[in-house]
């Protein structure tokens, strides 16, 4: 849903797009967009990091309404803007929103985790101290230690193309060892006047370092890195960290699971 975004792939590729307003007392509340006749939203996460797995449409949280186009993505964020939605039955596709606050417990557990990794050589470099083309050949370089080739990574030359147009939306760290990156999370972020939306696409490691909790110490670091810059500003953090399985775990620790809705037409 991001404007800029939408603007570029319009003109990249002739997007035939059309637009929804909800308007109320002469004044625009809510919006989204279709492309080519399709569902709503820019489904382009093929071939760039562009997430699909929800549908966050940019709404005034007062501002309640009934979508006239069907989708089965529609963010919890929607849940009491869309009428015509449900989040309980049938749904099965479920995302994971990052916590407001964790315990003291976890707190203390991921700074011991993080002096652990320091004391063995690790340093953390923040996205804004690397090139567009730098932050691509790492990204590309740790997915492909993570995933070998169980899945299909982005194509280089697409992803510098990307994080160079969107270099504004870039965020979050990236972790070394010796002078070598071991873990990036790919992380965009969005922003409008009420709130700062967070997304990760994915990401990578080399899992020659998961005995120093590499995957654990990045997340944990870009999460307080998000919440300091919310809190600067006086904004509302929202952090998605993709789509839940039962084989992903570990998200619970960082993240609420929601329900994805549905619109009934």
């Amino acid at each position: 849903m991001n404007p800029e975004v939408l603007n570029y792939f319009m003109r990249k590729h002739n997007f035939q797009v059309e637009f929804f307003h909800y308007v109320q007392d002469e004044e625009i509340r809510a919006g989204y967009f279709t492309v080519n006749g399709e569902q709503p939203g820019l489904n382009i996460a093929g071939d760039y990091p562009v997430t699909f797995d929800e549908l966050l449409v940019p709404a005034h949280q007062d501002a309640r309404f009934f979508l006239p186009d069907r989708t089965n993505k529609l963010s919890v964020g929607n849940r009491l803007n869309v009428k015509n939605a449900t989040f309980t039955f049938f749904r099965k596709k479920q995302v994971c929103w990052v916590k407001e606050a964790f315990s003291s417990k976890n707190e203390k557990a991921r700074r011991n985790e993080f002096n652990k990794f320091v004391r063995n050589g690790g340093e953390v470099k923040s996205c804004e101290e690397l090139s567009p083309e730098e932050l691509a050949h790492i990204y590309v370089y740790l997915f492909k230690l993570r995933f070998v080739e169980n899945v299909r990574c982005y194509d280089i030359a697409k992803l510098i193309e990307f994080l160079t147009k969107f270099r504004n939306m870039l965020f979050g760290n990236v972790l070394y060892i010796n002078g070598k990156p071991c873990a990036y999370d790919l992380m965009l972020r969005s922003e409008s006047q009420q709130a700062i939306y967070f997304d990760v696409p994915n990401g990578g490691l080399d899992t020659d370092y998961m005995h120093l909790s590499i995957g654990s110490v990045l997340m944990w670091l870009n999460i307080q890195s998000a919440k300091a810059l919310c809190r600067s500003l006086n904004k509302k953090m929202t952090l998605c960290i993709g789509v839940y399985e039962p084989q992903w775990e570990y998200k619970k620790r960082w993240a609420i699971v929601s329900n994805v809705g549905k619109v009934l037409c």
